[in-house]
């Protein structure tokens, strides 16, 4: 898990040091994104793209954890590109924050199964490892990966129905 977390803020600095020359140039707003979305549309969307990225890193993983690594990269790139051209830092703390306690260790949990799966895949591939033991890591990723679709939903009906409207009150 303290891999996965040093990848994910790996790529969060990487995607702020890279936004650095845009800061003035672009600008995003979690003001304007939220324009014109509808609750229920949101947050079926939100949970739908957070399961697949969650279900994606996890058994992907069985290639050799690269993607699950570079799937936790890439989303730590956004994050930081995305944190460094907002126009209000606080404001989408704000927005952020009562969601992302669930969902930001939902996606890292995801990411450290991913990681986990692929070693198993590579002693699996190495004769170090049964075939059995390879099933079983990904039996194991299944029953994680609900606990992980249980925390996604709640973030998910947090973000769509109650972070567009009341993270005002947290500024």
């Amino acid at each position: 898990h303290a891999f996965v977390l040093g990848l994910g803020l790996l790529g969060f600095w990487m995607g702020w040091a890279a936004a650095g020359p845009f800061v003035g140039t672009f600008d995003a707003s979690i003001t304007a994104r939220l324009e014109g979305q509808l609750p229920p549309t949101m947050a079926a969307n939100l949970f739908g793209n957070n399961w697949f990225v969650a279900l994606t890193t996890a058994y992907a993983g069985v290639a050799l954890a690269v993607p699950a690594i570079a799937s936790l990269l890439f989303n730590g790139v956004f994050l930081g590109i995305m944190a460094r051209l907002e126009v209000d830092p606080l404001e989408l703390a704000a927005f952020v924050v009562p969601h992302g306690v669930l969902e930001i260790p939902a996606i890292l949990i995801a990411g450290a199964l991913g990681v986990s799966v692929g070693v198993t895949a590579w002693r699996t591939w190495r004769a170090r490892a049964s075939r059995t033991a390879l099933a079983d890591a990904l039996e194991r990723a299944f029953w994680v990966l609900i606990g992980i679709g249980i925390l996604l939903a709640i973030a998910a009906v947090i973000e769509g129905f109650v972070s567009p409207f009341y993270y005002r009150f947290l500024l």
